[in-house]
């Protein structure tokens, strides 16, 4: 069955997302401005999650927890012991935390790490269960049998990524996320 994505439209599809995210900046910019301006005011951006765009072969954002879904934009003005540039991971859950405590808010109930105080070796990502089969329907050659229907969780480290659902689990090395290398690394 042919490709309904050809490199024309996939390209148009990658060109309407970069402008999207452009016209996010210039909205964020004039937010920033008038942000900067205010006292005791904290900033976050950050997203829930990005794209795929050939990636794994998937396009979208349901199928897998590839590191380009994972790794979404973070910034933060306002709080300054978090706001350099960090290259350790960081959770959702690690905001709340820091931001709950630095407003003077009990953080019992959290179970992320105060990002002025603590750094993370490792991250923590679940996606829903999802039927594959749906994609079937519009391209009826598409592989989904690499794909975990049921609920997953992956276990990312810097230089592993393990993924778990009630189906399968695979081990990934990183960069690479498409090779199960669980047969090379048991112990891990």
């Amino acid at each position: 069955e042919e490709d309904p994505l050809d490199s024309r439209l996939v390209d148009a599809l990658v060109d309407l997302y970069d402008c999207n995210l452009q016209y996010i900046d210039s909205l964020l910019t004039d937010i920033f401005d008038i942000v900067t301006d205010l006292d005791n005011t904290v900033l976050i951006v950050t997203a829930d999650h990005g794209d795929l765009f050939g990636e794994a072969g998937v396009f979208g954002h349901r199928l897998i927890t590839h590191d380009s879904l994972t790794h979404v934009p973070l910034v933060v003005h306002g709080l300054e012991d978090i706001a350099h540039q960090r290259s350790e991971f960081v959770q959702h859950m690690d905001l709340m935390e820091t931001l709950v405590d630095a407003a003077g808010g009990d953080t019992n109930q959290f179970q992320g790490i105060n990002l002025e105080t603590e750094t993370r070796q490792y991250a923590v990502t679940q996606k829903g269960g999802q039927n594959s089969e749906l994609y079937l329907k519009h391209n009826s050659s598409f592989d989904t049998s690499r794909f975990h229907n049921t609920f997953t969780t992956s276990f990312r480290s810097e230089t592993f990524k393990y993924n778990r659902s009630s189906e399968m689990t695979e081990l990934f090395e990183l960069p690479n996320e498409t090779v199960d290398v669980s047969d090379e690394y048991p112990d891990v």
